[in-house]
């Protein structure tokens, strides 16, 4: 794995992260994965799937949210 900014990865450990979707709207939204594993300082990508069903053009605005709230600090989204 990749390191995070201060270089560190954490082998000795694992975490697993779970990740949901909850959309209101006219579309379909999921985790392209249900959950990862990975150590703590390594740096990984998660990506989303996001599909309009309606015959017209829409906006939507992704929201993360964290449970525990201090592992929001963990977390960037692109």
């Amino acid at each position: 794995g990749v390191a995070n900014g201060n270089g560190q990865i954490d082998f000795s450990r694992e975490i697993t992260v779970e990740f949901d979707a909850n959309a209101r709207g006219p579309w379909d939204f999921k985790p392209a994965v249900r959950h990862l594993t990975v150590h703590p300082g390594e740096l990984t990508q998660v990506m989303y799937e996001f599909k309009n069903v309606q015959d017209r053009t829409m906006a939507a605005q992704a929201i993360p949210s964290y449970a525990p709230m201090q592992a929001g600090a963990h977390f960037n989204k692109l």
